[in-house]
């Protein structure tokens, strides 16, 4: 009931923000989806940069291309990430998403004993790479709000077998590595962003996680971010995280709070 009730407030207060929202700010053609564009199906325009402190850095290649890779992971997760503008207007856009993931140094950092261990260093931690494909479609509604949903494929590949009692069984993490165990999984989502007054303007996105033919193979993630936008260059971002999962040791919810995180741009 008591989750139920949260999730019934989530809905609640985004049909009172497009509400209000639509009120203040009339239909317009001029609103720039291209800037902090991470969730969405625009691209960058041409030279920009854009990073946060737990966001990927982001660079706009072409005005048709974008990449991406997070800085600080990089380094004991190699990952790199390239965004195709397939069709793009005003109102409407389709873009898919590449990225090469390779978690073999960071899983091999959690191999050990004692504080920081979370794998136990019996399991041998095996050569990995995953290959995720996404197809992203963005619509604008109300002038200024954008919804964009989201269809994504991982594939996966290791170079010797890995014993399914190494995998990290927390809420971020344990079905996102669980395609390194079974080979592909399957990823379903919607995000939602506009203005609420002001300088402020709100994301909402859910997302699904499957993983096909294995025991607890499903979680669920809800996340909800106002940005506080100082200017096109910058912004402060805070709010929530929820999660749903299917686990081995039982079914759960776990709600993450708060949520913060600064970015900035520059051309």
């Amino acid at each position: 009931m008591k989750t139920f009730r949260f999730v019934s407030l989530i809905v609640n207060s985004l049909l009172l923000v497009l509400m209000h929202s639509s009120i203040i700010y009339p239909q317009s053609d001029k609103v720039d989806y291209n800037i902090w564009s991470i969730g969405t199906a625009y691209n960058l325009p041409e030279d920009r940069w854009e990073v946060g402190v737990f966001h990927p850095l982001r660079y706009g290649f072409t005005d048709r291309v974008e990449l991406a890779a997070h800085p600080i992971l990089f380094f004991v997760m190699p990952n790199i990430s390239l965004k195709w503008s397939h069709y793009q207007t005003s109102e409407f856009a389709i873009a898919t998403r590449h990225s090469l993931i390779y978690p073999t140094p960071l899983l091999r950092l959690f191999s050990m004993e004692g504080a920081g261990g979370i794998i136990s260093p019996e399991f041998y931690i095996p050569h990995m790479v995953e290959f995720y494909n996404e197809l992203l479609f963005s619509k604008s509604i109300l002038g200024y709000h954008l919804v964009t949903g989201k269809i994504g494929v991982s594939l996966a590949a290791k170079s010797d077998e890995l014993d399914e009692r190494a995998l990290i069984d927390y809420p971020m993490a344990y079905h996102r590595l669980a395609v390194y165990y079974h080979g592909y999984g399957l990823r379903f989502g919607m995000d939602m962003q506009g203005p609420i007054i002001g300088k402020f303007n709100y994301v909402v996105d859910g997302d699904v996680f499957y993983i096909p033919n294995v025991d607890y193979n499903f979680s669920f993630e809800n996340k909800g971010m106002v940005h506080w936008r100082f200017s096109d260059y910058s912004e402060l971002s805070f709010g929530y995280k929820l999660i749903y999962g299917e686990y081995p040791y039982g079914n759960e919810w776990n709600l993450f709070l708060p949520m913060i995180d600064f970015q900035l741009a520059w051309d």
